[in-house]
């Protein structure tokens, strides 16, 4: 069910361990239901995934979550047919032929009510703009960084989430690796002795040719991918992934997609 902007949306994950909390306390005996009963890993207490996005870095993301017992992967968008079609036959391998759904419009995949919570790693100038469809279908959300091109977008995110109480994780990620962890722990106490200095460094972006226009392949949607872009003509460089993250209209160079971490 969607929430009425007010409400956060009830899944059916959430309301059987509600439900089940209720029981529980109501009734006079055990409250603890053996494994062996419902399963070692229950359906209704899997984490039901779709992804927004399933590149290279999306790609990635979706290793990561299968691998996890509590989740399941249900569906995957990506306006390129080829990473759409890659990310659905991993998916199908691991739960089974005909389980995960394509989509070219990620708003078809927002719409599904079995789907609790979505991970978005698309264009970066798209960012903002899935996680709002996301959170507004009642959707908890992870989203990859940068968030936004601006602090308006940043801000209308943020405006959103707390209004439909959603749970939203930024992927500023690196700062939970162990070694971002184990310099934070020797910086804190004191081992290197007093901080004078920090110097952040980051990778630069790059100018972009002018590379020639091109007719429009049909393994992508071409304006879907533009989307809130202004129109610019098909080039294979302009959405390949090590072009378009150095040309303004799509992202911030690698001061917020790289230096973000560091920084962080």
């Amino acid at each position: 069910m969607k929430g009425d902007g007010n409400k956060r949306a009830m899944s059916r994950r959430r309301f059987l361990k509600s439900s089940a909390g209720a029981a529980a306390a109501a009734l006079a005996g055990p409250s603890i239901v053996p494994s062996e009963v419902l399963g070692a890993s229950p359906p209704s207490e899997k984490i039901v995934l779709g992804f927004v996005g399933v590149g290279g870095r999306g790609g990635g993301l979706l290793t990561n979550f299968m691998a996890l017992p509590e989740v399941r992967v249900t569906a995957v968008c990506d306006v390129k047919k080829p990473s759409r079609e890659a990310a659905r036959k991993r998916v199908d391998e691991q739960y089974g032929p005909g389980v995960c759904g394509a989509y070219v419009d990620f708003r078809e995949l927002c719409a599904r009510d079995d789907i609790d919570a979505v991970v978005v790693a698309s264009t970066d100038h798209w960012h903002m703009l899935h996680a709002l469809e996301a959170v507004r279908a009642g959707k908890d959300v992870y989203c990859e960084k940068p968030l936004g091109l601006s602090i308006e977008q940043r801000q209308m995110l943020r405006k959103t989430v707390n209004q439909y109480s959603a749970i939203f994780q930024f992927g500023t990620q690196e700062r939970s690796s162990y070694k971002s962890r184990l310099a934070c722990e020797l910086v804190r106490n004191g081992h290197i002795g007093r901080v004078q200095k920090i110097t952040v460094a980051s990778r630069y972006s790059i100018a972009s040719d002018n590379y020639p226009e091109m007719p429009v392949p049909d393994w992508i949607d071409y304006d879907l991918w533009l989307g809130p872009a202004p129109w610019a003509p098909y080039t294979a460089n302009r959405v390949s992934n090590s072009h378009w993250f150095h040309i303004s209209d799509y992202a911030l160079g690698f001061l917020a997609g790289c230096g973000i971490h560091t920084i962080d």
